[in-house]
């Protein structure tokens, strides 16, 4: 018995279930924290978008510029009001560094709580949009505190394409949900908008999902209902315009498809929209194919989506589940080992009497602890699963880090761009545990891992 009273002690650290003691020096904890903590150019992002333009044969370029409240310095006005100024830079140069457009905008933010200062999910979204020929260019990002004197930059190379050189052509995809009443989300047009552009209008109305880059594939991250709008384009002809939409899941099953035909073969230029319900899919990568043909031409574009389900609770979920194996996430190796060494009913009451012993209140009906360990399994379950790789929920990384601590103080999910991953941070900061947790995606297992904690 000797051996289960020292599994039982083991359990203490089980404990953090109700009160978790961070062992690590706090100043040790925070010099680890600086280590992990995201590039903040990574919350300085932009978009692009190429559609044809209104006349000649000319794209039209719309760039969506988002930044955080964090990249900002904010001075003081008033005991209710905290300021800042700053200023966005658009250079646009050909490719032999001939000077095409260099705008700049000075805009201001203010709040009214100092908190809201270091916010990194109070998102503020700008519209700049600008008609170029076809050819190969840059564009120079700048974005420029007043205050300090600091600029952060960000730059891209781009091909602007001649849409109405080719018999078929299929624009850059808007990717919307419903555009919400959160003043967050609603972007600020910087240049004049055009009443009758339809695009700006799309786009000013609409709340984008942001595409990330993972390795050298664009994905876009979907939890409620959104939106799919392209443009096609052709040369004047007599075949009909066909579209069809195929969406895939990772063994290349067809899970969804539609058709669409525009038979009016005097115009060079068509639009659709389609809509898709993530709820009514399993969490998990698919692939949208979008695929155009007239006569024997044929386009076809592929566009990435991660079906993210949303993290909730099903509180009328009652099904029993295996909290045994869970187990091992807070107990050793040889721990784990030696409570499954004896026949399934020793050691189920092997476990009874683990629990028996850890009941902080024995006089009550229940057994608090155990409780709470089973609803955090349960959680994990059901959130956390990979349907690629088939684990359950607790035997993710996610599912152990929620199980052994319970939900995180905040959830950041950083855009990242160039790097062949994506990340999602997890912030604990309660007196007694003050620690960040930050995984990172791995399509091919449909699951986020551990990538580092400090």
């Amino acid at each position: 018995m000797g051996n289960i009273m020292r599994i039982f002690f083991s359990f203490l650290i089980l404990c953090s279930l109700i009160q978790i003691t961070n062992a690590q020096n706090l100043k040790d904890v925070e010099n680890q924290l600086r280590q992990f903590q995201v590039n903040r150019s990574l919350y300085f992002n932009y978009d692009l978008y190429q559609f044809a333009a209104t006349q000649g044969d000319s794209s039209h370029l719309s760039i969506i510029v988002s930044i955080v409240n964090d990249l900002l310095q904010f001075v003081k006005e008033s005991d209710s009001l905290y300021v800042a100024n700053f200023e966005i830079t658009f250079t646009i140069t050909e490719s032999k560094n001939q000077l095409i457009s260099d705008k700049t905008f000075r805009k201001s933010i203010s709040v009214d709580n100092f908190k809201e200062t270091n916010s990194r999910t109070n998102v503020h979204l700008y519209y700049y949009a600008i008609d170029l020929l076809p050819g190969e260019y840059q564009l120079l990002l700048e974005l420029t505190d007043l205050d300090i004197r600091k600029s952060l930059t960000r730059k891209k190379e781009f091909e602007i394409l001649d849409l109405f050189e080719n018999p078929l052509e299929i624009s850059d995809p808007l990717v919307t949900s419903d555009l919400t009443e959160d003043r967050l989300f609603q972007i600020e047009p910087l240049t004049e908008v055009h009443p009758k552009s339809n695009i700006a209008q799309l786009i000013l109305n609409s709340r984008l999902l942001s595409p990330v880059l993972i390795g050298d594939k664009v994905h876009y991250r979907a939890k409620s209902p959104f939106k799919v709008f392209n443009e096609f384009y052709q040369q004047a002809g007599l075949d009909s315009l066909n579209v069809r939409y195929q969406l895939k899941n990772t063994k290349q099953e067809i899970v969804w498809k539609s058709n669409k035909s525009f038979f009016s073969t005097q115009q060079d230029q068509f639009h659709n929209t389609i809509q898709f319900d993530p709820s009514e899919q399993q969490p998990g990568l698919y692939i949208l194919n979008i695929l155009v043909s007239r006569g024997i031409e044929e386009k076809s574009k592929e566009i990435r989506i991660y079906f993210r389900k949303k993290i909730t609770e099903n509180v009328e979920d009652t099904s029993d589940i295996n909290i045994a194996a869970p187990l091992q996430h807070i107990l050793s190796k040889n721990e784990f080992e030696y409570i499954n060494s004896f026949e399934k009913s020793q050691r189920d009451s092997l476990i009874v009497e683990f629990w028996n012993e850890r009941d902080p209140s024995p006089l009550t009906e229940k057994n608090e602890l155990k409780e709470e360990f089973i609803h955090r399994v349960r959680f994990a379950n059901q959130n956390f699963h990979s349907l690629l790789s088939g684990k359950q929920g607790w035997q993710t990384d996610q599912g152990r880090i929620y199980i052994l601590n319970g939900p995180p103080t905040e959830i950041f999910h950083p855009s990242i761009e160039n790097e062949d991953y994506q990340h999602e941070i997890w912030v604990y900061e309660n007196p007694n545990l003050k620690m960040r947790f930050v995984f990172v995606f791995k399509p091919e297992k449909g699951e986020y891992e551990l990538l580092a904690r400090g």
